[in-house]
């Protein structure tokens, strides 16, 4: 009887500790994964878990074999006309090779379908009342889409951020000596110019990106008429920086240390797991490829490619022994080459059968390439990409492939070569074993941290700087003081010596005088 009762207890505890999330994901799968792998552990560990997102994303991949419960609103005309652009246009631009340009556009189209996305979460009153009927405790919003904190502030939830990136304002005190741009070649290893170069690009073009991402950037209100007035008079940028958490899916030791803030938490590999099993016709390719596989994988963005693209890449692959699987949005075979509509991309490389990953390299890729152990070729094509190609090519565990503007000979060349290099498993096997080393890992991470905020909230971890202003938090006006000080110092003494100087001439002119008298 005591046992039974025990048990109960410990249920009832158990219980009363559990908590409800909500994820709010940007509607692009490789950003809405990151939060589904936090969901998973959280659902584990017995957490309530819903997704409020876009009627159209409903059908993608992100929430396969969760528990997650999903509640969509309504697309409108002008949102689904940013998607089309965004899953098209952009594409077309991408394959011209213009990636400073595109890179620049890619962000400026997330930020309006971004806030087109807001407007339609909040429109939707009658999904937000299903919502407040969950008693969610905690909203986990992407980095990317700040405007959805009206929907927490809507719930009244603590708010956690998440993403790839988390601008340094919020993170840690700057270290443009150590930390480099996003979207520069640079490493944490920088001579003096590059240094220079670093806080100058950081200056001017982080704050105008962070501006663009983070900042309120203006939604249409006069669509929002049934929402209280406090809810919508509230500052979004505020509302972000002042949440309990931020995760940044980025590790240590691949991402270059830094001096951070304790509500700022690096759960790297949140994509990562341990492999399920394949299909029973993915497995038999798998395991009939002899000479080995190679993943090609350019993201959820480039499945639809221009068909002269995808001719070109099945030509160059088709000259190779091993055999090749790559994502694209038809299901086919071209010889040694397989493609494949949704490629369960963890899974696949996992298998002892692959052998190298040509990999846009964006976040998610690089991550499970390391996890894994498996080689990467990195053709960057937008945004941070270029960042994490520099890191592979830097660790030497794998290289970088320009391939839109590279002929074929020479990316021949350049995969053969990654193929035959030795020294690219050895080093990426010492990093894979580092990853798996770590006492958490990236899910249970960020799962301990939310519960930690969950339980005793935010308050304690929440530096004061947070509430400075950017001339504050950066000491600029300290140093102008102390600059301007040491101007007058410098203005006084000058005028003292020159002062003295003066005099001293006179008196010897006086005294020259007086003896030629």
């Amino acid at each position: 009887m005591l046992k039974i009762v025990l048990i109960v207890l410990c249920f009832l505890s158990n219980e009363a500790q559990a908590g409800n999330f909500l994820l709010l994901p940007l509607p692009v799968t490789s950003h809405c994964l990151q939060l589904a792998g936090i969901a998973r552990e959280l659902i584990k560990r017995g957490h309530e878990v819903s997704a409020y997102i876009p009627e159209s994303f409903k059908k993608s991949h992100c929430f396969d074999d969760t528990a997650v419960k999903i509640i969509s609103f309504q697309d409108s005309e002008q949102y689904i006309h940013f998607k089309k652009y965004f899953d098209k246009g952009m594409i077309r631009e991408i394959f011209q090779g213009k990636t400073i340009t595109v890179s620049y556009k890619i962000i400026a189209n997330l930020v309006a379908m971004g806030n087109e996305m807001c407007v339609n979460a909040l429109a939707d009153t009658k999904k937000l009342e299903s919502l407040k009927s969950l008693m969610i405790d905690i909203s986990i919003i992407d980095v990317t889409q700040p405007c959805l904190t009206y929907v927490a502030k809507y719930l009244n939830t603590s708010t956690v951020l998440e993403g790839s990136y988390i601008p340094p304002g919020v993170t840690g005190p700057p270290q443009t000596h150590t930390d480099p741009f996003r979207f520069t070649t640079f490493t944490d290893v920088m001579n003096f110019p590059q240094r220079v170069l670093n806080t100058l690009v950081t200056v001017a073009f982080a704050g105008p990106i962070t501006t663009m991402i983070v900042r309120y950037n203006s939604i249409d209100k006069t669509r929002l008429k049934d929402l209280h007035s406090r809810i919508l008079d509230a500052d979004p940028y505020t509302m972000a920086r002042q949440s309990v958490l931020f995760l940044e899916n980025s590790m240590d030791f691949v991402d270059y240390p830094k001096a951070s803030y304790p509500n700022y938490i690096r759960v790297g590999g949140l994509t990562t797991r341990p492999a399920k099993p394949l299909s029973p016709e993915l497995n038999n390719f798998f395991n009939k490829a002899k000479n080995g596989v190679i993943v090609v994988s350019f993201g959820s963005m480039l499945t639809k490619a221009p068909e002269h693209f995808f001719k070109r890449i099945v030509k160059i692959f088709q000259q190779f022994d091993q055999s090749i699987v790559m994502s694209y949005h038809i299901n086919s075979e071209h010889g040694n080459v397989k493609t494949m509509s949704w490629l369960p991309q963890n899974d696949v490389l996992a298998h002892k059968n692959t052998i190298l990953f040509v990999s846009h390299c964006g976040k998610n890729g690089f991550n499970e390439g390391l996890y894994h152990a498996v080689p990467i070729v990195c053709t960057p094509f937008h945004t941070d990409q270029v960042a994490h190609a520099t890191k592979v090519k830097n660790l030497e565990i794998g290289t970088v492939l320009d391939l839109t503007n590279s002929d074929d000979d020479t990316v021949i060349k350049i995969l053969k070569w990654a193929l035959n290099e030795k020294v690219l498993q050895k080093n990426i096997e010492r990093l894979s074993a580092i990853f798996h080393d770590a006492p958490f890992n990236p899910q249970e991470k960020a799962a301990n941290a939310l519960e930690h905020v969950l339980k005793f909230g935010g308050d304690h971890l929440r530096p004061a700087s947070t509430d400075f202003n950017t001339i504050s938090n950066n000491l600029i006006d300290v140093w102008f003081i102390i600059f301007t000080c040491l101007v007058l110092w410098m203005y006084v003494s000058y005028r003292f010596i020159k002062c003295c100087c003066s005099c001293v001439c006179r008196r010897r002119k006086s005294s020259k005088k007086q003896k030629n008298e």
